[in-house]
């Protein structure tokens, strides 16, 4: 049997989870992106808005101080390209005080159609103008103190807050500082060490929440590498905070922090704390606008961030909105890619976004992730509706507009509107999990860790083994205890703490798999003689490739001195779930990705299984879906529980469908069939104990 179909029939042993006593999760919300300038008189406006019934609604500049330009005549519209900046006038302070009362009734009216949160657009890194004129930005600077609604003018000049590289020079935050479409003005990126910067972005959370909206859309949630003098002081401050002298000399073999250098280069301890020092500067960003309103708080919706960086900022964002279809990006437009091989022959491939819902929900926070729907096509458009519903949590879905398919909006806000119950079982129906770290993206070969994660992740998907991600942040034994089996692809570098806590999870009898030389160095970059898998695993020259079980307690450590491919995956939940091969068998629906989650009292307990069909490709197959039909399957149920029934619900269904399953008396296995999965099917399985 090849390791391929070892995992696909290994669905029904991680589908029997220990219980993880959570709250319901949150009902799914919608979101509407709606960018043109609001106007209260357009009642075609209004009226598209209330028929949708966002949950969250993002509008463009609607704002009375741009964070990019300051008061600017531009009202709605502008994404982050800003196309209609560079036309923009800047605002007398008379004409941004009636932009205040306007926007302070346009939200009172959207809040009345029952919009829980409205979002405009910020930017966390942009400043537009020219710097050595004086446009733009820096114009209004210098009429700062005409504008009550503001604050005491920070200083030092905006000249200082822009971000230098190595030389000296300007970074731009695109790839051009001068974009055409933005031409005469620049586009440049601010150095979020300056305090000035941060105090101003304070300044536009506040004057927003005071105008009634709910937070921002913040842009650009990254980083840029700065090397101004004010980066370089506050990188020896984040060093003194963690190192003492004598630290300092052991690790960084420099007398003082002073000689430690600010470097972007990932093969030392300097450049790792260079990238930690990095990425608390967006943290502390985001924690001061946080703090610009205190009742309530901004809500923040981030936008731009990489992935690896979602644990780390997870506390301080509330959301993260990602735009799919870029190259060589986690994040892709759904659906099955087709790439022609001869003649009329295609090869044909699903892709999809589980990987960033996964680990979005494997934070402790469980932050709510939304794609940035843009496709035309409805089939495309509903497949990423039912691809939010299906793996968010809590669900977010929606798209830039609703008007060119209301349709599709309609389907499925009436979905999870009608079934609150299908979206309400918030533990985890599986007993395996990946381990994602993205902090090794920091490290010295750490890029390897994040990139096998993503491979576990995919195969895991593919061969419908529910799992789910545990985060940096989330390791602890509770949440590690949870799972029979924890994926570890390749981390080079663990902390002392983080391996104790490895080896309490395998000695309280779970299954730990790992690859490659872990654990190789510490958190430090300090390469250990021998590592925790050299003091378990016994391996000879003659088993030097083989893939080894070795019991620690009352589990066990698996190691593969290779890659994280689908034996290993195999072979390490095989050994964590030992209660014997039970086969899942898919016809025709080798494009269908599932999750699974359940919600279970004293007395009953209900399986819910979300299934997502990806075979739609809107390219060359003119937007046609595939549907995948008599799906059999099977399920294991929790051991002296009764299955009674098991409907299929779907968008657009007149009822739920009941569905032929057997079982067998005392079984665990529940055999039932699902005639067909068009787009997005849920089947719910109610169960009860025997007696």
């Amino acid at each position: 049997m090849n390791a391929s179909r070892r995992i696909g029939i290994l669905l029904l042993w991680a589908l029997c989870a220990p219980v993880q006593a959570q709250d319901d999760t949150p009902p799914p919300l919608a979101y509407l992106r709606q960018l043109r300038a609001p106007d209260l008189d357009d009642r075609a406006y209004l009226k598209e808005i209330k028929e949708f019934g966002p949950g969250v609604l993002l509008v463009g500049r609607s704002v009375p101080f741009d964070s990019s330009m300051g008061p600017i005549s531009c009202f709605g519209g502008a994404d982050p390209s800003g196309k209609d900046l560079r036309s923009a006038k800047r605002l007398a302070p008379g004409k941004v005080a009636e932009r205040v009362k306007f926007v302070r009734r346009l939200n009172a009216v959207l809040h009345e159609t029952q919009i829980r949160t409205v979002l405009p657009y910020a930017s966390a890194l942009a400043i537009v103008g020219d710097a050595e004129t004086s446009k733009g930005f820096f114009a209004f600077y210098r009429k700062w103190r005409e504008y009550p609604q503001l604050g005491t003018r920070p200083t030092p000049d905006p000249r200082q807050w822009i971000a230098l590289d190595k030389k000296g020079k300007p970074i731009a935050l695109g790839r051009d500082l001068a974009p055409s479409h933005l031409s005469p003005l620049k586009r440049y990126a601010a150095c979020l060490s300056q305090g000035a910067w941060r105090q101003w972005m304070r300044e536009v959370a506040k004057t927003c929440m005071d105008c009634g909206y709910d937070g921002l859309r913040l842009d650009h949630g990254l980083v840029k590498h700065c090397h101004c003098e004010e980066c370089k002081q506050g990188f020896r401050a984040f060093l003194i905070e963690k190192y003492t002298p004598e630290a300092v000399k052991q690790y960084f073999g420099k007398n003082t922090v002073d000689a430690v250098p600010l470097t972007d280069e990932p093969k030392t301890l300097a450049g790792v704390e260079t990238a930690l020092f990095r990425r608390s500067l967006l943290k502390a960003l985001l924690r001061e606008m946080k703090q610009a309103s205190q009742s309530p708080p901004p809500v923040l919706m981030l936008k731009g961030v990489p992935l690896p960086l979602l644990d780390y900022l997870s506390e301080e964002a509330d959301s993260f909105l990602f735009e799919p279809g870029r190259k060589d990006s986690v994040f892709h437009v759904p659906g099955v890619e087709e790439t022609l091989i001869v003649n009329n022959i295609y090869k044909r491939k699903s892709v999809n976004n589980i990987i960033p819902y996964k680990c979005a929900a494997g934070t402790p926070q469980q932050r709510q992730v939304a794609m940035l729907n843009q496709e035309k096509e409805p089939a495309v458009r509903r497949l990423g509706f039912a691809e939010a519903l299906a793996f968010g949590r809590p669900a977010l879905f929606g798209a830039p507009f609703a008007a060119s398919d209301p349709e599709s909006h309609r389907l499925y806000a009436e979905f999870a509107a009608k079934h609150p119950d299908l979206f309400a079982a918030a533990s985890p129906y599986a007993d395996v999990a990946v381990a994602y770290f993205g902090t090794q993206n920091s490290y010295p070969n750490g890029k390897r860790h994040v990139l096998q994660s993503y491979f576990a992740m995919e195969r895991l998907a593919r061969h419908c083994v529910p799992f789910e991600v545990v985060s940096e942040s989330n390791v602890n034994p509770k949440v590690l205890g949870a799972y029979a089996v924890l994926i570890v692809p390749e981390l080079f570098h663990a902390s002392d703490a983080l391996l104790l806590t490895f080896r309490q999870y395998m000695e309280n009898g779970g299954t730990l798999v790992v690859s490659g030389d872990a654990f190789r160095y510490d958190d430090r970059c300090v390469k250990r003689s021998r590592t925790l898998i050299d003091k378990i695993v016994k391996r000879d020259a003659t088993r030097k490739d083989d893939i080894l079980a070795t019991p620690v307690g009352s589990g066990r450590l698996v190691h593969t001195p290779k890659a994280m491919d689908e034996e290993a995956l195999a072979q390490g939940i095989r050994q964590g779930v030992p209660t014997g091969p039970l086969q899942v068998i898919y016809r025709g629906a080798q494009h269908v990705r599932i999750n699974a989650r359940q919600k279970r009292t004293d007395a009953a307990a209900d399986i819910v299984l979300h299934m997502v069909n990806y075979n739609t490709c809107a390219k060359r197959t003119s937007n046609r879906v595939i549907p995948a039909r008599d799906i059999l399957t099977f399920l294991r149920i929790p051991a002296g529980w009764t299955v009674f029934s098991a409907t299929a619900h779907r968008p657009g269904g007149a009822a739920a469908e009941r569905l032929t399953f057997t079982q067998e008396a005392g079984s665990t296995v529940l055999i039932l069939t699902v005639p067909e999965v068009e787009t997005y099917t849920v089947v719910q399985v109610s169960c009860r104990t025997a007696g």
